[in-house]
């Protein structure tokens, strides 16, 4: 064997053995092509491959091509292990003689990329001029394409190990971040649970001294305020109880009973009539008919009646509040629209997390008693029932959260 194609062999071999550290399959069928055309002395040459084993691509092609390569029409071709890999133009295959513009080729080699029997691309070398291939040519093409094929699988073996230690690492992380966060929730739950009795006695202390008749206006007054303060309070740890206590919750919605969502809403919004009537606020409702859910008609009735008490918070004196329901296909739709203050862009993707104020216009009262969990419940609340709620809104111009859950059929 000449010393040439010795030289030819060590400089693939070094080719081989560098580029697979650093380079995706894409680049190295690449490197490898322009290698392999100096190797066998080619005009030019161009590779395709099924790189994310879905249809092959056009890898590379040489800048003298002055045809467009076409792609193969099989996904995966076959041949016999001891059939040659070479073909020129008087040897035509089937699978490969619509890739050849045979204008401006007179004789090409083809060699395959593969995986064991499955070849998932080829590489193409061409000759301007009919070429009559040395048996050294032909070692040298079978060397290349063991080494090609050897390269990519190496490629493939890192990549797949790559992102199979990625995934577990992932999941290490999503196991101590889901530790923490149960950890986080006992603890929440427990400290709750602990609170409620000594506000308990707080509350019964304060109401006991506000029936005594003989206590000062002014000591009153101070009493009346702690027991804002309390209720405030209290409304808080109920809040909190209800988003700690999963285990409790999820108990109950296996068990789901039919809400007619309608009839739910129309009662809510009698309830808050009161409240809506001391900012003049009209509340319209757009009656529907067989839309009925499944679920706990007590947490459907914390969601709904904390987004129509949102609305009337938040809603202008002498504004409107309008509720539409509707079924579209599989599931019921409640829109709840105020023409109030809005909510900026800023804030918006931020409403339903707990506890979050965003604009200084949406902090409540002092004498209000609002946990500031009122979204995050309704969010809550639509997620376990399989549904879901959005939120739009324009600064200035009022806000629309739009409750989406599962019809039930008759």
């Amino acid at each position: 064997m000449e010393k040439s194609i010795l030289k030819k062999i060590a400089a693939l071999n070094h080719l081989s053995t560098h580029v697979i550290r650093d380079e995706d399959n894409s680049s190295l069928i690449k490197k490898f092509t322009e290698a392999s055309i100096q190797s066998l002395n080619a005009d030019f040459g161009f590779a395709f491959a099924d790189l994310d084993d879905k249809s092959f691509e056009l890898i590379y092609k040489s800048s003298k091509i002055d045809f467009e390569p076409k792609l193969p029409k099989r996904k995966a071709y076959s041949f016999e292990m001891n059939e040659s890999i070479m073909f020129d133009s008087n040897v035509k295959k089937e699978n490969y003689e619509d890739d050849i513009d045979e204008r401006f080729i007179k004789s090409y080699i083809i060699i395959p990329i593969r995986y064991g029997e499955h070849i998932f691309g080829n590489l193409v070398l061409c000759y301007e001029k009919e070429h009559n291939f040395t048996q050294e040519e032909l070692i040298l093409a079978e060397i290349i394409e063991n080494m090609l094929s050897r390269a990519v699988n190496i490629n493939w073996l890192i990549e797949r190990e790559q992102k199979s230690l990625a995934l577990a690492e992932k999941q290490k992380t999503t196991e101590v971040l889901l530790s923490q966060e149960r950890s986080k929730t006992e603890f929440i739950a427990n400290a709750t649970h602990e609170l409620q009795t000594p506000l308990a006695i707080m509350k019964g202390n304060v109401d006991l001294a506000l029936m005594d008749k003989d206590v000062l206006k002014s000591t009153q007054k101070t009493l009346e305020e702690i027991n804002v303060e309390i209720n405030i309070l209290s409304n808080i740890l109920k809040d909190m109880a209800l988003l700690t206590s999963s285990g409790q919750n999820i108990e109950r919605i296996a068990n789901p009973v039919p809400v007619d969502i309608t009839r739910l809403v129309n009662s809510l919004a009698q309830r808050l009539k009161i409240l809506a009537s001391e900012k003049n606020i009209s509340i319209d409702i757009k009656k529907k008919k067989d839309l009925i859910v499944a679920g706990d008609r007590d947490y459907l009735e914390k969601l709904f009646i904390n987004l129509m008490k949102n609305a009337i918070t938040y809603g202008k004196n002498k504004g409107n509040i309008s509720i539409d329901m509707e079924a579209e296909k599989d599931v019921v739709k409640i829109k709840i629209s105020d023409d109030g203050i809005g909510i900026s862009k800023e804030d918006l993707p931020k409403i339903f997390d707990r506890f979050y104020r965003g604009d200084k216009a949406h902090t409540h009262d002092a004498h209000e008693t609002h946990s500031g969990l009122g979204l995050a419940i309704a969010k809550w609340v639509a997620e376990i029932h399989g549904g879901s709620i959005k939120a739009e809104s324009t600064k200035g111009k009022g806000s629309t959260f739009t409750v989406t859950l599962p019809r039930l059929k008759q």
